[in-house]
């Protein structure tokens, strides 16, 4: 792949150190859609990830999340495991709750944050 076009980005899903040469990016994967450690979870894998290859840019995902407090919480931690994201553009899939300004005023903050860091 790189060598067909050397700007290209490749994800892996799994934490692998044999893939430590050749992903780009590690996903951390979904989460089960009920889990309340979501944030323990995924602060685990990011450190497992780490342990592998601390090159690797790091995609938290937040995909299942149970409700939009949860989504909240863990969009403010994810500076902290990788590059923030966020699978939702309307409404959390689990509990149907709408975003409003605040969400998406939260998300910018999130945004900043990890800005200000690099």
């Amino acid at each position: 792949m790189k060598a067909v076009k050397p700007d290209a980005v490749l994800f892996a899903h799994r934490a692998i150190p044999y893939f430590a040469d050749i992903a780009d990016v590690l996903r951390l994967n979904d989460l089960d859609g009920e889990s309340r450690r979501a944030a323990d979870i995924m602060r685990n894998r990011a450190h497992i990830a780490r342990m592998c290859n601390l090159a690797w840019l790091i995609d938290p995902d937040n995909d299942l999340m149970r409700d939009k407090k949860s989504w909240r919480a863990y969009i403010q931690l994810q500076p902290l495991l990788g590059i923030p994201v966020t699978y939702y553009i309307r409404r959390i899939a689990a509990s149907g709750e709408a975003f409003d300004e605040e969400d998406f005023a939260h998300l910018r903050r999130v945004w900043q944050q990890y800005r200000s860091r690099l």
